[in-house]
């Protein structure tokens, strides 16, 4: 498995799965983002908190879509489970699509 290296390196290998940090997935979908010509902007601050990624109009004038990310495991996925959660709840309060990663 690779895992978060407590010497503070990035990864660390062991025999399970691939651990994928937040940030990881969060600058990854960032690239995609920009290479695609879509408007993201990272940790934006909105009234209800700071959502890790938020897709915004061509003008950044209007917020389409907010998109949390969470640490993923290859193999045995973690990554996004609870719709439900208070987080994911506030943040549908800005009227946007909330999908997770």
């Amino acid at each position: 498995m690779i895992e978060p290296n407590p010497t503070g390196g990035a990864w660390m290998y062991s025999e399970s799965n691939l651990i994928v940090p937040e940030s990881n997935i969060q600058a990854e979908f960032y690239y995609q983002c920009r290479r695609l010509g879509i408007n993201c902007v990272l940790e934006l601050s909105t009234p209800v908190g700071r959502p890790d990624a938020s897709i915004l109009d061509k003008n950044a004038a209007c917020l389409l879509a907010i998109v949390e990310c969470k640490t993923s495991y290859l193999g045995a996925t973690k990554g996004f489970m609870n719709m439900n959660s208070f987080q994911i709840q506030r943040y549908k309060r800005l009227g946007v699509p909330v999908y997770g990663l």
